[in-house]
């Protein structure tokens, strides 16, 4: 029989990690934007306007990327609280409980 685990704790922070992470990044790249677009009147010709186009570009690739890693943190979360209503169904012999804590 395949044993499954999880360490609800270690998951937990994880999710807290990678969760902040992505924030922090999400937030350093409005603050680029913001600096960049806010002097864009120091340098104005057709390569600065390719610049910022690719910039803009990338950016937006970048906070995709740091929303998918918040959407991957909310998601583990979810898996944590998943596997702890799991553990509170099951005594740890492993016989099943019912809500009332009585086996079926």
């Amino acid at each position: 029989m395949n044993e499954l685990l999880m360490d609800t704790d270690w998951a937990r922070q994880v999710a807290g990690q990678i969760g902040g992470g992505c924030w922090e990044m999400a937030q350093a790249l409005r603050l680029l934007f913001n600096t960049c677009a806010a002097n864009s009147e120091h340098w104005h010709s057709p390569a600065a306007r390719e610049f910022l186009g690719e910039l803009d570009r990338t950016l937006r690739q970048l906070n995709r990327c740091a929303e998918q890693g918040m959407d991957l943190s909310t998601q583990l979360r979810r898996e944590v609280v998943a596997w702890e209503q799991t553990a509170h169904v099951f005594d740890p012999s492993g016989f099943p409980k019912n809500r009332y804590g009585t086996f079926f």
